[in-house]
């Protein structure tokens, strides 16, 4: 018999204006957030990932997912060489778009979609993007490619109100791209259907959902003596300057299952040493505040 109540929590989704997926054939190779790298090196290894893997076919064209003006069209670069925004991120494409929104209570006027990896700028009738150039929802950007990468996709990100990444400031204005994406069959649909599994020695808590809702976000853990979250879209929990090690957190190891396309499920577990008595409630939730509470038997 369990030794916890598990409930259901419900949040409210919010729309962010008209958009569309970046590809026709949507198959999503890696999720935002926490990754397990076993299937790109030879050595493993963990990573924090800003966006969302698409693989392809080498070719099949890319689109603005929204209006807006073209803000950077960079040819493959590495970290060191002048004016490198995305270093090994291959040919890039970002897009500024003009939007009025709030996000966890902040005011935002723009948001900035970012494409990684693409095989060239080629939009058709001979012609080539350009940085400035006005586009609209489903324009062409570029075709999808590999430069940088070890197979063909397009690695696609969100980023609110401001490009740049200052982990020494605090600052990362990546969130998960399914917030400005609509759901799709058989790739993403927001059923809230988890499981959520709990043990001790060392606290450890297991999420699992389905392969089409990878939209995970938040865990958090309230105790007598402290509370301990990590957010991985306002990044609150987490140590930027140590983002890339399972460990960055306090005293939170992250533990992400391998997953690529054609993996049936998506499974992240975390343990929190020194909560195995202590905890009152924990929180699991995904990008729109839906998720589970669970509560020792004994409250």
């Amino acid at each position: 018999m369990s030794q916890y109540n598990i409930s259901s929590v419900t949040g409210t989704k919010v729309d962010y204006g008209n958009t569309r997926w970046p590809v026709d054939t949507i198959q999503i190779s890696d999720p935002f957030g926490s990754r397990d790298l076993a299937k790109n090196t030879s050595t493993g290894g963990y990573d924090y990932h800003r966006g969302l893997d698409l693989k392809g076919t080498k070719g099949d064209t890319v689109y603005s997912i929204a209006s807006g003006t073209v803000y950077k069209v960079q040819e493959d670069c590495e970290k060191g060489d002048l004016g490198c925004g995305f270093p090994n991120g291959g040919k890039v494409v970002v897009v500024e778009h003009p939007l009025t929104f709030n996000f966890n209570g902040k005011p935002y006027t723009k948001y900035y979609s970012v494409y990684l990896h693409l095989d060239n700028f080629d939009i058709g009738n001979n012609q080539t993007l350009q940085q400035g150039q006005l586009v609209v929802l489903g324009s062409p950007i570029g075709e999808l490619g590999r430069t940088g990468a070890s197979y063909s996709h397009v690695h696609f990100e969100i980023r609110l109100g401001d490009i740049n990444i200052m982990p020494a400031q605090r600052i990362d204005p990546s969130v998960n791209p399914l917030y400005f994406l609509d759901e799709v069959d058989d790739v993403y649909h927001d059923t809230n259907n988890y499981t959520v599994c709990v043990s001790k020695s060392p606290l450890t808590v297991k999420f699992y959902s389905s392969k089409q809702e990878l939209d995970f976000n938040e865990i958090e853990i309230q105790s007598s003596g402290e509370n301990r979250k990590i957010n991985f879209s306002t990044k609150e929990g987490i140590d930027l300057t140590q983002v890339d090690n399972s460990s960055p957190y306090g005293l939170v190891t992250i533990n992400p299952a391998d997953f690529k396309y054609g993996t049936p499920e998506y499974l992240i577990d975390f343990q929190f040493p020194g909560l195995d008595e202590n905890f009152t409630r924990i929180f699991v939730r995904d990008i729109w505040g839906n998720g589970r509470e669970i509560t020792p038997k004994s409250l």
